[in-house]
């Protein structure tokens, strides 16, 4: 009877770190799609980019304006950035502060160029840049969306609560005010019949 209940024991904690362990491997292979979800559109944007540069400045050599190649060194620059210090940037539930800063280098280094590019492609690198910033950003902020609802209830459950108090507090006041009438009046009759307005 005792090995059998010892048997069964082990066998029950072998099912627990086995089960554990396979909850670990879910959460290490969510968090690797997320990975790949988020860091691959960036390189291959970067690929993309250099890909574009290689082709008109050293094949079709002065086919881009020098505006527009600082332009687009500088996205590339940004790319790089990106995806240097991805792990940072990843590891805070709500990043608000990180993703401005870095929407802010985005900017500066985009205005920074001569003129606005009108080349067609390197607009459509910028709307990339702009969208996947905007997509990494809710990847990794899922709550971000309920954010809001979130604050509205707890505000709603404050002002709630202080309201209650409030009516409590006015209670305690009514009832306070009348025991001290009732006082009053008990110890006006009570005194030869004299009463005090």
């Amino acid at each position: 009877m005792n090995t059998t209940v010892l048997l069964l024991a082990m066998v029950l904690v072998l099912l627990a770190i086995l089960t554990a362990d396979v909850l670990i491997f879910r959460l290490r292979q969510k968090e690797m799609q997320k990975h790949d979800r988020v860091l691959f559109p960036f390189c291959q944007l970067r690929r993309d980019v250099i890909r574009f540069l290689h082709v008109n400045v050293m094949v079709e050599a002065g086919s881009i304006s020098r505006a527009e190649y600082k332009t687009t060194r500088q996205l590339l620059s940004v790319l790089d950035a990106t995806i240097h210090n991805y792990n940072e940037y990843k590891t805070s539930m709500f990043n608000v502060r990180k993703i401005v800063k870095h929407i802010e280098m985005y900017r500066e280094a985009s205005e920074t160029a001569l003129e606005p590019p009108d080349h067609p492609e390197i607009r459509e690198f910028h709307e990339r840049i702009r969208r996947l910033l905007i997509e990494a950003f809710l990847v990794y902020t899922p709550l971000i969306r309920w954010e809001l609802a979130l604050r509205m209830v707890a505000f709603a459950y404050r002002i709630a609560r202080q309201d209650r108090e409030r009516r409590r507090e006015a209670e305690y006041v009514i009832e306070s005010a009348e025991k001290v009438r009732n006082d009053a009046r008990r110890y006006n009759v009570g005194n030869s019949g004299v009463r005090y307005a």
